[in-house]
Formats: structure tokens, sequence, C-alpha cells
């Protein structure tokens, strides 16, 4: 394959209008944090961590975007942000570049071995996105970049850009991975980074409400339902089953998906763009 040349563009004027009015109107605090990641990398295991972990976790809400805040997704739908106590925990998908030197806040970033991602996100695009290509289609998508929400959307280009991190935000990194194999002593270094207070009881519901059977009972509570985007204009989500957001979670799913042939591709793609982090060295074997 020859790998496409891609202009940047980025969502609809109006969605982006309303996403920068957003932004500006909740302003930055030194409390907030992000949670950071490109999509299907453990960002919802990672909201109900930190909302678990700030709050008294009560699940007696219609939806975790009633508690926690993600912007884009109140400009997609044309709604208004919630108003969380601080310590605000705010989701993005945004590139890096939307975040410069003295930013206020604490960033946690999420990252996931691409080769799941790859897979996890292509089942995501078919329930929820109206993707009707084949897994091939999807493959290409991924490693050259794609059109998403109306932006330029690319794993490589996405991670890099955090990791790398040369406006010198204060990121501390959470391979998904060590989420899954080493809650505790990950969980340990995040409460650490953002300063937090918690007792043995918190940290156990924490851990209690952020396994894959607990989500997946409250699943309709944290994916997009089709009610949210009932009466938007060419709506970004199409639903087919509600129950299709938290589908699988498991570690290495991609390597026994991907054909010799892509994980060839994948591999020469990440050594180029990501070989040179060492922090994300396990992900190009």
């Amino acid at each position: 394959m020859t790998e496409p040349t891609h202009e940047v563009s980025y969502a609809s004027e109006d969605v982006e209008r309303r996403y920068q009015h957003l932004r500006k109107n909740f302003g930055e605090r030194d409390s907030d944090i992000y949670i950071s990641s490109f999509s299907r990398s453990g960002t919802t295991m990672t909201l109900m961590l930190l909302y678990q972990l700030t709050t008294d976790g009560s699940m007696d809400v219609d939806h975790i975007f009633d508690v926690v805040t993600w912007l884009f997704y109140n400009a997609l739908r044309g709604t208004a942000p919630p108003q969380p106590p601080e310590p605000r925990i705010i989701k993005t998908h945004d590139d890096y570049t939307f975040y410069p030197a003295g930013s206020k806040g604490r960033f946690i970033y999420v990252v996931r071995d691409g080769m799941d991602v790859i897979v996890s996100f292509y089942y995501h695009r078919i329930n929820a996105k109206s993707f009707s290509g084949t897994f091939e289609e999807h493959f290409e998508d991924f490693i050259y970049g794609m059109d998403y929400n109306g932006r330029y959307y690319n794993w490589f280009d996405h991670v890099k850009g955090w990791v790398e991190n040369k406006n010198h935000l204060p990121i501390h990194y959470v391979l998904y991975e060590s989420l899954i194999n080493d809650f505790d002593r990950t969980v340990e270094k995040i409460v650490r980074f953002c300063d937090l207070s918690v007792t043995e009881t918190i940290l156990k519901r924490a851990q209690e409400r952020t396994s894959f059977a607990f989500m997946k009972k409250h699943e309709q509570k944290l994916g997009p339902a089709p009610s949210m985007f009932r009466d938007t204009a060419d709506a970004p989500f199409s639903v087919k089953n509600q129950t299709g957001f938290i589908r699988s979670g498991q570690v290495g799913e991609g390597h026994s998906v991907l054909n010799p042939r892509q994980q060839e591709i994948y591999y020469k793609k990440f050594h180029e763009v990501l070989g040179h982090i060492d922090m994300l060295a396990d992900y190009g074997k």
C-alpha cells in the first residue's frame, strides 16, 4: 500500500464553533483532571476510576456524562456541559496541540496496544458510527488516518504528540495493560499524581466498579445512546446496539485478529513513528 496524503481537517464549522465556545466558558482550573486518550484505549474505565476515587461513586445517575465532562460530546449534541464539583474530571480525545504550554490542570494519558485498539475501534465504528466497510478498509483508515467526527484522526500521530509532550504539560501516563494486569500499583500512582486522599474502602469500590462485569451491567450509562442525538441534525452516532459499547476489554486480541501482512504493516508504521519511545517498546514487538 502507498500511504496517502491527508489534509488535516476538523469538525464542521458549527460543531467546532460550539466546542470552542464551550471550552472558553468552561474554563480551566488548577484542580482539573483530564483523561485523554485515543478512542477505545481504556478511556471509560479510567473515567469510572477517577469518578469513583473523587466522589461518592453513586451510580444513581442517568449517564456518566452527567457527572464527568466531555465538552466535544456536548458540542456534537448541542447541549450544555455538566458543572461537577472540583476536581472536575474531563474527558478528551483531542489532539495534543489543543493544549498549549501553561494549560491548567493535570493530564492522565491512557495508551493501549495499537493492535488491540484497531480491533476494538472497528467494532465501535460498525456499531455506533454507521461504518459499513470491511476490516481491511478500517485497517487502512487506522494506519493512514481517517475522518472521525469531522476531524483527522490517527492513532500513531495522537500518541506521538501526547507522549513526546513538547509543551511540558503535567502528564501521567497509564498503559491500559497495567490497569488490567497490575491494578493496585497503577491506581496507587494515579492517586499520588492527582494528590487524592482515598481510603481502602474507596479503593476497593473503585476496583469493583471498574471491573468488566460491573461496567457491562451499567453499560447504558457509559456509552452513546440513540436518544442523545434524536434531535441533532447529522447525528455523529447511529447506535445499532447499545449493549455493544463495553465489548471485550481483552489484552492481546489484536495479535490473533490481524493477519501477518497487516501485522507487518502495523509494525513498520509503529517503528517509523513511535519506535524511539521507550515507554511504548512492548507495543512494537
